[in-house]
């Protein structure tokens, strides 16, 4: 996880200066003013130059920015691979269960084909017994047709 470091930014943009005469007198003033007023000479740092440390707002505004631009392309790689990993994780789920289905589907298809299979075969069988069957009505319905025209010549000659 990305890590923002202002302790260290800050820091690094913070220079000591040596303060001037003019802000010496100034400083002075001001603290024998305090040194007067809680009635304790010599409080303070008295008169040597004491250095200060000042804050360059352009080299923090540059630090900053650099700070912030290596924030975001370490938050934009992170996120780049949380996508990539949950990305290539639902691929993976869908193409096993892809795979899964069309397993499932073959099978199907091939038992699909051995009912095809022997329901014709069966078909077949029964269109042979049919066409015996037709035929054999058919001898029959011509054997019955010649007993009746015997059986009616039979009759005829026993009358005359």
């Amino acid at each position: 996880v990305p890590h923002f470091n202002t302790r260290q930014l800050f820091s690094e943009v913070i220079s000591r200066q040596e303060a001037t005469d003019e802000q010496s007198t100034r400083l002075g003033v001001v603290r024998e003013t305090f040194s007067r007023w809680l009635n304790q000479p010599d409080w303070g740092w008295g008169n040597e130059k004491s250095p200060t440390e000042t804050v360059d707002y352009s080299v923090l505004q540059r630090a900053l920015s650099a700070e912030v631009d290596l924030y975001c392309q370490q938050m934009a790689k992170v996120l780049a691979e949380q996508v990539d990993e949950s990305v290539t994780a639902g691929m993976n789920t869908f193409f096993a269960e892809f795979a899964s289905c069309l397993t499932e589907l073959q099978t199907r298809l091939r038992e699909s084909l051995a009912l095809r299979q022997q329901n014709e075969s069966v078909v077949r069988l029964m269109q042979q017994q049919l066409q015996q069957t037709v035929m054999t009505h058919g001898w029959i319905y011509t054997d019955a047709q010649l007993l009746r025209d015997d059986i009616q010549t039979l009759f005829t000659e026993e009358r005359y």
